[in-house]
Formats: C-alpha cells, sequence, structure tokens
C-alpha cells in the first residue's frame, strides 16, 4: 500500500511538472510568434515609416527642445545646463553613431501602430527634462549628485557606443555568435549602457517620476527585445550553450555563480539606494 502511495506521489509530482513545463513552453511560444516583430509589424497594415526617422528625429532634436524648455520657463539654473549637456550630447553621440554604425534593425519600415507605439515611447523620454526645466526638478543639485550623474552618463555613453560599433563590424565580416569584448559576459551590453545613461538623467531630475517611465520602458520593452533576441536568434547559433553560462541577459557577469552574481548587483543596488537619498 505504501508502495502504491509512493507511486502516486511521484506520479502526481511528475505530472504537475510537466503541466508546469507546458504552460512556460506555451507562453513562450506565445511570445516568439506574435511578438518577434512587434516593433515594426504591431497591428498589422500598411508599412509607411522606418523607425530609424522617428528615432533620429526624437534624439537628434533633444538639445534643442532642452534649450526651447530653457527659454520658455526663464530656468538658466546650473541643473538645467548640466541636463542640457547629458541628454543633448547623447542625441549628437547617437546622430554620429547611426551615420557611422547604424542598427539595421530600424531601416526597416514600420506599421503605424508600431510608429505610435515608438511615438509614445520617444515622448516619454522627453517628459524626463521637461520635468527637470518646468522646475519639478533639483534646480541646483549638489556636487556629489552633479559627479554621480556625470560618471553614470559618461560610463554608460561609451559603453554602448562601443558595444554597438563591435556588433556592427563584426557582423560585417564574420556572421555568427558575437561572445568577445564587450559580449563576453554579457550578452546585450548595449542595452545596460543605455540603462545607465538615461539612470544618469534621473538622478539628476532628483524625482520617482523619471525612475517610474524608464523602470517600465526596461522592465517591458528591453527586457522583451533582449528575450526574443535569445530564443529567436542566439539560441541557433553554434556556442550558445557555453555562452549562455558565461553571461548574464543585461549585468556583466563578474561570478558564474548566480548566488554570488546577483548578490553582488544586489548589494551595489542597495548602495546605490543609500547614497541617492544622501545627495
Amino acid at each position: 500500500m505504501s508502495e502504491n502511495l509512493t507511486k502516486r506521489t511521484q506520479n502526481g509530482s511528475s505530472s504537475a511538472k510537466k503541466n508546469g513545463e507546458d504552460r512556460v513552453k506555451i507562453s513562450e511560444n506565445f511570445l516568439t510568434k506574435y511578438f518577434q516583430n512587434y516593433m515594426t509589424d504591431l497591428g498589422g497594415g500598411p508599412k509607411l515609416f522606418k523607425l530609424r526617422y522617428l528615432i533620429n528625429f526624437q534624439k537628434g532634436a533633444t538639445f534643442l527642445f532642452v534649450l526651447f524648455l530653457m527659454k520658455y520657463y526663464k530656468n538658466y539654473s546650473f541643473g538645467a545646463f548640466l541636463y542640457l549637456a547629458l541628454h543633448g550630447s547623447y542625441g549628437i553621440f547617437w546622430l554620429i553613431k547611426d551615420f557611422v554604425f547604424g542598427d539595421k534593425s530600424f531601416d526597416r519600415p514600420s506599421t503605424i501602430t508600431a510608429s505610435l507605439g515608438c511615438i509614445v515611447l520617444l515622448v516619454g523620454y522627453w517628459y524626463i527634462p521637461f520635468m527637470q526645466i518646468s522646475g519639478q526638478g533639483i534646480e541646483n543639485p549638489s556636487s556629489y549628485r552633479a559627479l554621480t550623474a556625470i560618471l553614470m552618463y559618461v560610463f554608460g555613453v561609451n559603453v554602448m557606443l562601443l558595444s554597438d560599433c563591435q556588433k556592427y563590424f563584426t557582423l560585417k565580416y564574420k556572421k555568427g555568435l558575437i561572445s568577445e569584448g564587450m559580449f563576453y559576459a554579457n550578452r546585450n551590453p548595449n542595452y545596460f549602457g543605455e540603462i545607465m545613461l538615461y539612470a544618469s538623467f534621473a538622478v539628476l531630475v532628483g524625482k520617482w517620476t523619471p525612475w517610474i517611465i524608464l523602470g517600465l520602458v526596461w522592465l517591458v520593452v528591453f527586457n522583451l527585445n533582449m528575450y526574443l533576441k535569445d530564443e529567436t536568434s542566439l539560441k541557433k547559433k553554434e556556442g550558445w550553450e557555453e555562452y549562455s553560462k558565461r553571461s548574464s541577459k543585461v549585468l556583466f557577469k563578474v561570478f558564474r555563480n548566480d548566488f554570488l552574481h546577483f548578490g553582488m548587483y544586489g548589494a551595489l543596488v542597495a548602495l546605490g539606494y543609500y547614497i541617492y537619498n544622501k545627495i
């Protein structure tokens, strides 16, 4: 009787495990099937606009947009000029990057719905300088806050540019898995750089609203893009198994042990939060 009970328990556990795996698989298939090209195909219909034009306009016009806000609100504080220098220069760097080694995925035409979604996202990014210049942010940030924002921005923009440069020229001359250089321990260092540089803008503003906006973008858009990249591209390439063990989705993997890996970054986030509240 005890043996029958044990068998039933084991069978029940196996069935539950199998059902759980099936649910995960269905979820994964749903995402890869319906969202693989969501940035260009969302909503269906005619494809009229290239995302490159929308993105380049928003990023390139940011410098002028911030200048306009400064004049409109008559805000010529240290915080306003520092924000202009950081976010404005990022837009210029982006245009140079796009001209020299642009992302070819932005060359594809997109549907009207996808284009509107892109516009909403880009307008959300512009709400951050609006907060800073309209007087909702910190007009005269402390030296420590300014230093923190500048260091985060410089580090982030360099990681982003170096990663995109390596990716562009590597794929130009050799197709396959990119698992060296900036990509050795991080499968998406360009996203990591973007996160760091946009986080520097939020640090400068000093309010929670920019963090909420950016957090939604990172968790939904960035996370979905990175997941789809793994599932539909990287996993099909030679060397994926070994590469996936030594690399992380977006954080540079210093330790192969996941506990140490996430523990280190958790400690850094806690330290950053403590410093953020002090400056």
